[in-house]
């Protein structure tokens, strides 16, 4: 296969109207290569003719599938080819999470992620049959650490970056190189397009982190560099998966991986010029008035493990599920185990009836526990966006509807404790399940920046991160493409080989994630994260002394063969089906 020069590679970017993606497009140009940039207010791409810019500006909307689907059609039938794509369209979003309301959430998540999985899925296929090509997304070291008062857009980085990962381990031996930088502050109009919730004006704290924000990003690195490191990063034989770009970042990030998460919210804090002073947060223990506590995901595993320990202990528990019973049928008298209570956290309106019940019945919620989720298993380019925004809509939307509903009571009364499950899946990208890897990353993000936002209000907020645990999870998972077809054997190697135990068989109990939610509710300062399980301690060490490849090896020397057989199988099926009449 002869090497491709500049002159014959086809370059799509998007967001390239200004900023980043303009200075990215412009270099390309010039340094010989068919440059496409994308911006909503360009031209469509059977419009366009030779132009006297550097590069040829082209109509795309990131969060419409016919948009994607013309402008990467159009390009193909004018040049036959995309060698590379630069995932650059975002926006931030800025105000208290609390205020955030989950359509600005979710427009938030729609162009900084979905838009690139909708671009992902329109050029693999072509990159694919081309047995090569270069996938660059521009994330940002936001995705690292949480911003507080830009909770979302630190979120949906999180995602982003995990999603990049996912994507790298998928695309390995294909000929396709994928990476993701990580930008610091940059000089660019990113300011001028972020958008603010409704009431971020009434938020003195919050005024004052963004403002620190506008005049650090005033004094910036220029975007050019950033444009140099991805063009950089496209020529290189073997390009690491990640790159942190500018000093800011830099620094951070190699700090970061010595320091506890309790000393980089106390740094955060400090840079953003909020207040950072130790707090001392009420333990909530059984006594003469039981805490209420409320728990997600309640009918099975952790949830239910959780609801039935802290029973045991004193605590007043109301444990939900989709096929519960609504809250004003339950039997006040019914003290033996904790009640399971109707809710859907996918439904506002059941949310809303729901902490509505509980508070007419008992007057507060001190303790909130977020565990309902469930895994998504596919291939990522065969996963549609409808499917990856279901995990997303309970593993992520859910919790904040659940954080939007019961958080108000918790501020009027000056206290509470606020505990999110998330995932050591978050921490590093579990390539069976990227999606779900990438809903728990932003979890994790979003109650960093939450804990943040609420520490004044005398409101604790953690996120635990269990390893593999004893549980039905597995019977939970979803497949967003075809199942590997199951080989045929005969009896004698069937029964001379035992079957090979689920990474969840060989978990903790979970009565170790309910004793440590119990012993988060009781302290008074929590840390901002807790690790649970030997595999997730040894994840979280190997990613503080390693490089990301080397923790790549070892990712998929645990699922690399099982992650095959379902690439294998989503492509058979895919390749079937085009051959069909």
């Amino acid at each position: 296969m002869q090497p491709q020069t500049s002159n014959d590679q086809v370059v799509l970017i998007t967001g390239a109207s200004k900023g980043i993606g303009k200075a990215i497009a412009e270099l390309f140009a010039k340094e010989g290569y068919k440059t496409y940039g994308t911006s909503r207010n360009g031209h469509p791409v059977a419009d366009i003719t030779e132009s006297e810019e550097s590069f040829l500006l082209v109509k795309l909307d990131v969060n419409s599938d016919e948009s994607v689907t013309e402008c990467v059609n159009g390009i193909l039938d004018r040049e036959g080819r995309i060698d590379i794509l630069i995932n650059n369209a975002g926006y931030g979003l800025a105000g208290p999470i609390i205020d955030t309301t989950i359509e600005e959430a979710k427009s938030q998540f729609e162009t900084n992620f979905f838009g690139v999985h909708r671009m992902v899925r329109a050029i693999i296929p072509h990159l694919l049959k081309q047995k090569r090509g270069i996938v660059i997304n521009v994330g940002s070291f936001a995705g690292r650490v949480a911003l507080p008062y830009q909770g979302f857009y630190s979120a949906s980085k999180a995602a982003l970056a995990m999603y990049t990962d996912g994507l790298r381990m998928h695309l390995k031996d294909k000929g396709i190189k994928v990476a993701l930088i990580e930008p610091g502050d940059i000089k660019t109009e990113f300011h001028a397009g972020r958008k603010f919730t409704q009431h971020f004006e009434q938020d003195d704290q919050a005024k004052t982190a963004i403002e620190t924000m506008r005049e650090s990003e005033g004094s910036a690195i220029d975007p050019r560099i950033v444009a140099k490191t991805v063009l950089n990063v496209t020529k290189k034989k073997n390009p690491k998966p990640r790159y942190l770009v500018g000093p800011d970042a830099t620094k951070f990030g190699w700090l970061q991986r010595f320091i506890s998460d309790s000393m980089r919210e106390t740094l955060t804090l400090k840079y953003f010029n909020l207040p950072s002073k130790k707090k001392s947060f009420k333990s909530f223990r059984p006594n003469e008035e039981k805490p209420i506590v409320l728990i997600t995901g309640a009918s099975s595993g952790i949830g239910k493990t959780t609801a039935e320990y802290l029973t045991s202990r004193g605590y007043k528990v109301y444990g939900t599920s989709r096929n519960g019973m609504p809250v004003q049928e339950l039997d006040k008298n019914n003290s033996s185990t904790f009640p399971l209570v109707q809710l859907d956290v996918n439904e506002d309106d059941s949310v809303k009836q729901c902490v509505k019940g509980v508070l007419e019945r008992e007057g507060r919620i001190d303790v909130l526990i977020n565990n309902a989720g469930f895994p998504l298993l596919g291939v990522i380019w065969h996963t549609t966006v409808e499917q990856a925004k279901l995990q997303f809509e309970t593993n992520f939307f859910g919790v904040h509807r659940m954080i939007k509903a019961v958080v108000p009571q918790m501020i009027e009364r000056g206290h509470g404790c606020i505990i999110n499950v998330s995932s050591i899946g978050g921490r590093i990208c579990m390539p069976l399940i990227p999606f779900y890897s990438a809903s728990k990353a932003a979890l994790s993000i979003y109650t960093d920046a939450l804990r943040m936002e609420l520490r004044e209000h005398g409101i604790k907020a953690t996120t635990v991160e269990p390893g593999f645990v004893k549980t039905d999870f597995d019977q939970k998972t979803v497949f967003s493409s075809p199942r590997p077809r199951r080989r045929s054997s005969n009896s004698s190697s069937t029964t001379s080989k035992k079957k090979p135990q689920r990474p969840t068989q060989r978990g903790i109990h979970p009565i170790k994630v309910a004793k440590t939610m119990e012993k988060i509710i009781t302290s008074r300062n929590p840390k901002p994260r807790y690790t649970i399980g030997r595999d997730a301690w040894i994840i979280k060490k190997v990613q503080a002394m390693t490089s990301r490849k080397f923790q790549e090896k070892m990712i998929l020397r645990m699922f690399g063969k099982p992650l095959r057989r379902i690439i294998n199988a989503a492509e058979m099926e895919s390749n079937e089906r085009a051959a069909r009449p």
